[in-house]
């Protein structure tokens, strides 16, 4: 079994995301995000899967600064889309350096449609 160490849920208003489950990461229950800031703001502009194998070590500025207090290391966050409109993102991290397969990917997109639908329901 992989191990995970966090969770955590975001849904959008198509300006801004708030955070709804918490796993430590990028600023806690009920902070707000902008589109395009942070792994989450990132994921929900670009519409596709981000990931870090390493968050300690993230040269590219994708994370926020506060998400190293975490001490997490792979991280991925995937929008939550349906029919082309997203819904929020869903954010994964592992307390290891970590990249996630394409496969994995695909499949938490998968999930991330599934909680779509019920979030529209």
């Amino acid at each position: 079994m992989k191990q995970i160490t966090t969770c955590g849920t975001t849904v959008s208003d198509g300006e801004v995301i708030t955070t709804l489950g918490d796993g430590g990461v990028e600023g806690g229950v009920g902070s707000h995000l902008g589109i395009g800031k942070g792994m989450a703001g990132v994921a929900a502009e670009r519409k596709r899967p981000v990931q870090i194998c390493n968050l300690q070590t993230d040269e590219l500025g994708v994370a926020r600064p506060s998400a190293k207090e975490t001490k997490v290391k792979g991280s991925i966050t995937v929008p939550l889309m349906l029919n082309g409109r997203l819904h929020g993102t869903l954010g994964i991290a592992k307390p290891v350096s970590y990249e996630f397969t394409p496969e994995e990917e695909e499949t938490l997109m998968e999930i991330g449609e599934a909680i779509s639908r019920k979030i529209v329901s």
